[in-house]
């Protein structure tokens, strides 16, 4: 088995193959994911010609940043804005955390 991607090419989607086995960690997969614009993560199994889509599964492993930087497949989800608004209230409570502490020495 192996991972493909698929990948938003100008105005139509492409099946890109980054030569990555299905048994390869997580992090390896979603890293290799971020060069390209990845709609789709799948996992192929030559065999049998099956796909499985493992994009939900993987971006409930993802764990970089759900600002303007992540990568495609991960804006996509249906709860990243919700994501992106968490990170940003929690960057925020962790500022006032730190001037807490400025103010107190």
């Amino acid at each position: 088995m192996r991972i493909l991607f698929e990948v938003l090419e100008r105005d139509r989607f492409e099946i890109y193959d980054p030569c990555i086995p299905a048994a390869a960690e997580t992090a390896k997969i979603i890293g290799a994911s971020e060069g390209h614009d990845t709609v789709r993560i799948l996992k192929f199994c030559p065999a049998t010609l099956q796909v499985w889509d493992m994009t939900q599964e993987l971006y409930d492993e993802y764990r970089g940043s759900f600002d303007g930087t992540a990568p495609l497949w991960v804006k996509l989800q249906p709860d990243f804005e919700d994501r992106a608004a968490e990170e940003i209230r929690e960057a925020k409570q962790w500022q006032r955390h730190m001037k807490s502490f400025s103010r107190a020495a």
